[in-house]
Protein backbone atom coordinates (compact mmCIF):
# COMPACT_ATOMS: atom_id res chain seq x y z
CA UNK A 1 0.00 0.00 0.00
CA UNK A 2 1.51 3.45 -1.58
CA UNK A 3 0.14 6.34 0.21
CA UNK A 4 0.95 10.03 -1.70
CA UNK A 5 0.45 12.87 1.21
CA UNK A 6 0.76 15.99 -0.88
CA UNK A 7 -0.38 19.14 0.93
CA UNK A 8 -1.16 22.75 -0.89
CA UNK A 9 2.69 23.31 -1.36
CA UNK A 10 2.51 25.97 -3.55
CA UNK A 11 -0.30 27.50 -0.75
CA UNK A 12 2.14 26.99 2.05
CA UNK A 13 5.22 28.08 -0.47
CA UNK A 14 3.91 31.11 -1.97
CA UNK A 15 4.18 34.53 -0.54
CA UNK A 16 7.47 33.55 1.93
CA UNK A 17 10.36 35.24 1.51
CA UNK A 18 13.57 33.38 1.29
CA UNK A 19 16.08 33.37 3.68
CA UNK A 20 19.77 34.87 3.34
CA UNK A 21 20.66 31.01 2.93
CA UNK A 22 17.79 30.78 0.05
CA UNK A 23 15.35 28.76 2.17
CA UNK A 24 12.06 29.36 3.57
CA UNK A 25 10.81 28.93 6.76
CA UNK A 26 10.75 25.24 7.65
CA UNK A 27 7.19 24.06 8.03
CA UNK A 28 5.89 22.92 11.37
CA UNK A 29 6.57 19.16 12.61
CA UNK A 30 3.72 17.96 14.32
CA UNK A 31 5.72 14.58 15.11
CA UNK A 32 9.31 13.75 16.44
CA UNK A 33 11.21 12.49 13.88
CA UNK A 34 13.26 9.31 14.48
CA UNK A 35 14.79 9.46 11.19
CA UNK A 36 15.99 5.68 11.89
CA UNK A 37 16.03 4.03 8.60
CA UNK A 38 19.00 4.71 6.62
CA UNK A 39 18.80 4.93 2.89
CA UNK A 40 21.07 6.29 0.14
CA UNK A 41 20.42 8.77 -2.91
CA UNK A 42 20.09 7.50 -5.87
CA UNK A 43 18.55 10.59 -8.09
CA UNK A 44 19.68 13.27 -6.32
CA UNK A 45 17.11 16.07 -6.42
CA UNK A 46 15.61 15.79 -10.04
CA UNK A 47 12.89 18.09 -12.43
CA UNK A 48 12.63 15.87 -14.76
CA UNK A 49 11.61 16.81 -18.63
CA UNK A 50 9.23 13.52 -19.11
CA UNK A 51 5.58 13.83 -20.79
CA UNK A 52 4.33 11.27 -17.91
CA UNK A 53 4.74 10.69 -13.95
CA UNK A 54 6.30 7.99 -12.66
CA UNK A 55 4.06 6.27 -9.50
CA UNK A 56 5.45 6.90 -6.34
CA UNK A 57 6.32 3.24 -3.98
CA UNK A 58 8.49 0.42 -3.77
CA UNK A 59 10.61 -1.32 -6.39
CA UNK A 60 11.55 -4.68 -5.30
CA UNK A 61 13.39 -5.89 -8.75
CA UNK A 62 16.02 -5.32 -10.74
CA UNK A 63 13.35 -5.34 -14.07
CA UNK A 64 11.36 -2.88 -12.20
CA UNK A 65 14.11 -0.45 -11.52
CA UNK A 66 15.14 -0.71 -14.83
CA UNK A 67 11.65 0.03 -16.52
CA UNK A 68 11.40 3.04 -14.06
CA UNK A 69 15.32 4.52 -14.70
CA UNK A 70 14.89 3.89 -17.97
CA UNK A 71 11.23 5.39 -18.50
CA UNK A 72 12.57 7.94 -16.64
CA UNK A 73 16.87 9.20 -17.08
CA UNK A 74 16.96 8.55 -20.86
CA UNK A 75 20.24 9.84 -21.01
CA UNK A 76 21.84 7.18 -18.40
CA UNK A 77 21.91 3.55 -18.40
CA UNK A 78 20.42 1.47 -16.24
CA UNK A 79 23.05 0.50 -13.50
CA UNK A 80 20.70 -2.71 -11.96
CA UNK A 81 23.83 -3.76 -9.81
CA UNK A 82 23.85 -0.04 -7.40
CA UNK A 83 21.17 -2.22 -5.61
CA UNK A 84 21.45 -5.49 -3.88
CA UNK A 85 17.74 -6.59 -4.57
CA UNK A 86 18.46 -9.90 -2.53
CA UNK A 87 18.64 -7.31 0.49
CA UNK A 88 17.11 -3.53 -0.55
CA UNK A 89 14.23 -1.92 -1.95
CA UNK A 90 14.31 1.44 -4.08
CA UNK A 91 11.69 3.82 -2.81
CA UNK A 92 10.15 6.06 -5.87
CA UNK A 93 8.61 9.40 -4.60
CA UNK A 94 6.94 11.33 -7.42
CA UNK A 95 4.65 13.81 -7.08
CA UNK A 96 3.18 15.58 -9.76
CA UNK A 97 3.52 17.14 -13.57
CA UNK A 98 3.87 20.88 -13.67
CA UNK A 99 4.06 22.88 -16.43
CA UNK A 100 6.96 25.10 -15.11
CA UNK A 101 10.85 24.18 -14.91
CA UNK A 102 12.53 24.05 -10.90
CA UNK A 103 10.56 22.03 -8.99
CA UNK A 104 12.90 19.18 -7.48
CA UNK A 105 12.07 16.89 -4.87
CA UNK A 106 14.53 15.31 -1.71
CA UNK A 107 13.92 12.83 0.42
CA UNK A 108 15.39 14.07 3.66
CA UNK A 109 14.29 11.37 5.95
CA UNK A 110 13.22 7.34 5.87
CA UNK A 111 11.53 6.04 9.40
CA UNK A 112 9.96 3.18 10.70
CA UNK A 113 6.24 3.53 10.30
CA UNK A 114 3.81 2.61 12.94
CA UNK A 115 3.09 -1.21 11.26
CA UNK A 116 5.56 -3.84 10.94
CA UNK A 117 7.46 -3.43 7.41
CA UNK A 118 5.92 0.13 6.90
CA UNK A 119 8.40 3.11 6.31
CA UNK A 120 7.65 6.92 6.19
CA UNK A 121 9.32 8.78 3.79
CA UNK A 122 9.68 12.41 4.21
CA UNK A 123 10.56 15.22 1.64
CA UNK A 124 11.71 18.42 0.85
CA UNK A 125 10.07 20.21 -2.40
CA UNK A 126 12.42 23.06 -4.18
CA UNK A 127 10.77 25.51 -5.54
CA UNK A 128 12.04 28.58 -8.17
CA UNK A 129 12.35 31.55 -6.15
CA UNK A 130 13.19 35.15 -6.39
CA UNK A 131 15.65 35.89 -9.85
CA UNK A 132 14.69 31.92 -11.31
CA UNK A 133 13.99 31.84 -14.49
CA UNK A 134 13.55 28.68 -15.95
CA UNK A 135 11.63 27.60 -19.36
CA UNK A 136 7.88 26.42 -19.60
CA UNK A 137 8.36 22.63 -19.84
CA UNK A 138 6.23 20.03 -18.35
CA UNK A 139 8.26 18.49 -15.45
CA UNK A 140 7.93 15.69 -13.28
CA UNK A 141 9.82 16.15 -9.94
CA UNK A 142 11.50 12.83 -8.80
CA UNK A 143 13.65 11.24 -5.62
CA UNK A 144 14.92 7.71 -5.52
CA UNK A 145 16.62 6.44 -2.88
CA UNK A 146 17.69 2.62 -1.36
CA UNK A 147 16.74 1.22 1.86
CA UNK A 148 17.15 -2.18 3.57
CA UNK A 149 15.03 -5.21 3.50
CA UNK A 150 11.94 -5.68 4.70
CA UNK A 151 9.58 -2.57 3.06
CA UNK A 152 6.43 -4.27 2.97
CA UNK A 153 4.11 -0.56 2.65
CA UNK A 154 5.37 3.51 2.56
CA UNK A 155 3.87 6.61 2.58
CA UNK A 156 5.20 9.68 1.62
CA UNK A 157 4.78 12.98 2.66
CA UNK A 158 5.78 16.05 2.51
CA UNK A 159 7.63 17.68 5.74
CA UNK A 160 9.19 20.59 4.43
CA UNK A 161 8.93 23.23 1.07
CA UNK A 162 11.94 25.69 0.26
CA UNK A 163 12.91 28.31 -2.33
CA UNK A 164 16.16 28.63 -4.22
CA UNK A 165 17.08 32.23 -4.51
CA UNK A 166 18.86 33.11 -7.80
CA UNK A 167 19.18 36.68 -7.38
Amino acid sequence: LVVLVLPALFMLACGKETSPGGFASVLPRERDLRCDIPFTDLAGSTSLLVTHGVPSGIIETPEEFCQVWDSTFTAQPCEPGLIDFDHEVVLVASAWSLQTGGIGLQVECVQSGDAAGSVEVLLAVELPGRGCIYPDWIVNPIAMVKVTRPVESATFEVLRTFKIDCS
